[in-house]
Order: structure tokens, then C-alpha cells, then sequence
């Protein structure tokens, strides 16, 4: 059999830009001083005589771009200042609960509900097992110099649990040997169907956002979940603006313009990445070509979790995507992407 054709190589033995873009591949935008920068496009024509030519539908401007930041750096302003943190004495005078109390159900609580064993504590309070790193839930509990905090969140959500289920709270003023499970039985002993109620227990409890939200390190910071619909919202006002715009495109010749969202071989210009630590509320691209979601979805910051090759980043995505996630609840579903 014939050997297959060597590929034409430059001089400089790289890809020609006919082999590297050809014709029907879909490719982005990487000239960041373009009104195209980010936008997805086709390639038109693709022949190392008569040249490259892409076509693209204008998106966003850059005025707009720039907008949509503002907006969003000033929802994330606005949350900073609004957002309290109430130490654990704090929160128990606030709920009215013992301290006792309030330190257990904060914590991971096992408890016995009809001979199964089940975690029914909030899990805002929690260390890892072997080096006892803290561990804590975004948007409720934090962890610094050694000291734990909680958000009003937290505290509405402890209120809320009282009062669904005070049986339990009642059992765990009297509970001074924590290693032993919490007997549910005990806890329900003047309920007329025991059992059911622990079941109902159960249930509310793998209902609530912090039994559905993963724990993160200690060094974190994140948006609550009204933070994030509310950049949700400005995102969303952003793009209505297209809705009604006639469609405009434009065509680009420079290869040094142009990433292949398909080509794993297709590096992005390195000044695309920052060079500065990533902040909560920055906007971006995804530019993995075989990741979750599409090379190229746009999206903004809205968790940051963990600090250096173990970093790992929540992303609000501006469009649904059928690789994405709610991520446990906290963005709409198929918006949220957590990347590393």
C-alpha cells in the first residue's frame, strides 16, 4: 500500500494555514483588539494561494463587553458589603439556641432513622479526615485564622430547620456523648408514627441547599446563590440587546487571528491567560478543546476554590450547555461549569 502524503510544511516546519484552518472548521476569535475578539466563526475559504477567509457574526461589542463587566463587578461589590459573618456564639444567640445545640447541628450529626444511618447535620462546620483540613459550604460557612463564621444564610437556614423539626434540637440539648449516634426514635418517642417522621427528616434535610452543595477548602470565595441570579440576570439583559439587532458578520484573514476549536494541536495566544491571580466576577473564555462544554462558551467567575495547580474555578456560563451542570443548585441548569 501507498504511504500516505507527507504534509506540506513551512519552512519554519509548521502547518500551513491551509492545513491548520481548513475549510467548513469552526474557529474563534483571538485578537483581543477586535470587535469579533471571542466570537465563533466558520472558515469560508482556505488555500495557501488565494488565502484565508472567516466569517463571523458580530456578538457583543466591545462597549458592551465592557459594560456587562461593570455590572457585574459592582453585583459583586454590592454582595461583599451587604454580606455578614457571625461567629458560632453569634449565630446561636440569634437562632435562640444553646450553644451545645447549635454546635452539633452545624456539624455532621449521624443518626440512627430506622436502623440506617444518615448524616443529618447541616455540614457547615466540618474537617477532613486524615490531615483535618477545614472544609466549609460556599455561601454559608467560612474558616479564617483558625476562627469559623457563618452568613445570614446559614443562620435563616438554622432557624428553618428548628422549626420544622424541633424534636431534634430538643434531643441534642441533652446529647453529651457525641460518638454514639443520635437515636431518632428517642428523638420522635412522642410522635405518633416514629419511624415516618424520621423518614420525613430525611427527606427535608437531602432537600436543603447544604446538603446539596459540595464542601470546598477553607481558602475560597464565592457568590452566594442570590448573587449568582442576579449576575445571571445582567447576563442575560446583555444578550436581549441581539435579539432585535439585524444579524451583521464579518470575515477575518489572519490566521494569527484564529483558534480551531477542534485542532488539540491549536494553542491560544499566551497573553489570552492572566497573569495575575483570577478574581471572583471576572469574565472569560473556556479554551479546552476537549472539555466539558464547547471551546469558546463564555462565561464569568462566580467561585474560586483552592489556591495554586490544585485551583479550581465555578463558572456561570452565559448560554445553557449540555455539558454544564446547576452545579448542586447554584446556577440555572446546564450553566454552571466547574473547571480546573
Amino acid at each position: 500500500a501507498a504511504a500516505a502524503p507527507a504534509a506540506h510544511l513551512t519552512p519554519a516546519g509548521q502547518r500551513s494555514p491551509a492545513e491548520r484552518f481548513p475549510r467548513g472548521a469552526a474557529v474563534i476569535c483571538v485578537a483581543r483588539d477586535s470587535e469579533l475578539f471571542g466570537q465563533r466563526g466558520t472558515v469560508q475559504k482556505s488555500d495557501d494561494a488565494a488565502g484565508l477567509e472567516a466569517r463571523f457574526e458580530l456578538g457583543l461589542t466591545q462597549e458592551e463587553r465592557r459594560a456587562l463587566q461593570l455590572e457585574v463587578q459592582e453585583i459583586i461589590a454590592r454582595q461583599q458589603a451587604s454580606l455578614n459573618w457571625y461567629e458560632l456564639q453569634d449565630v446561636a444567640a440569634q437562632a435562640e439556641l444553646d450553644l451545645h445545640v447549635t454546635r452539633q447541628i452545624l456539624g455532621s450529626l449521624m443518626a440512627r432513622c430506622d436502623y440506617v444511618r444518615e448524616d443529618i447535620g447541616m455540614n457547615l462546620l466540618c474537617e477532613a479526615k486524615g490531615d483535618g483540613a477545614a472544609l466549609c459550604l460556599p455561601g454559608y460557612s467560612v474558616k479564617s485564622q483558625g476562627r469559623w463564621r457563618f452568613s445570614e444564610l446559614a443562620i435563616k437556614a438554622l432557624r428553618d430547620y428548628h422549626a420544622q423539626f424541633p424534636e431534634i434540637f430538643k434531643a441534642l440539648r441533652n446529647r453529651y456523648n457525641t460518638d454514639r449516634d443520635l437515636e431518632t426514635r428517642s428523638a420522635f418517642q412522642d410522635s405518633r408514627d416514629a419511624d415516618y417522621a424520621a423518614k420525613q427528616l430525611v427527606k427535608y434535610c437531602n432537600a436543603c441547599p447544604f446538603k446539596k452543595l459540595r464542601l470546598v477548602p477553607a481558602q475560597h470565595s464565592a457568590l452566594t446563590s442570590d448573587g449568582i441570579e442576579e449576575v445571571t440576570r445582567a447576563v442575560d439583559r446583555a444578550y436581549r440587546q441581539l435579539e432585535g439587532r439585524p444579524v451583521h458578520t464579518e470575515v477575518l484573514h489572519e490566521s494569527e487571528a484564529l483558534l480551531r476549536t477542534a485542532d488539540a494541536a491549536s494553542h491560544p495566544p499566551a497573553e489570552l491567560f492572566p497573569h495575575t491571580e483570577v478574581l471572583l466576577g471576572q469574565r472569560g473564555m473556556y479554551l479546552w478543546s476537549r472539555g466539558a462544554v464547547p471551546c469558546g462558551a463564555k462565561g464569568t467567575v462566580v467561585g474560586i476554590y483552592g489556591v495554586g495547580a490544585a485551583q479550581e474555578l465555578e463558572l456561570l456560563l452565559d448560554k445553557e450547555s449540555f455539558g454544564a451542570t446547576d452545579l448542586h443548585g447554584r446556577t440555572p441548569a446546564m450553566r454552571g461549569l466547574l473547571a480546573p
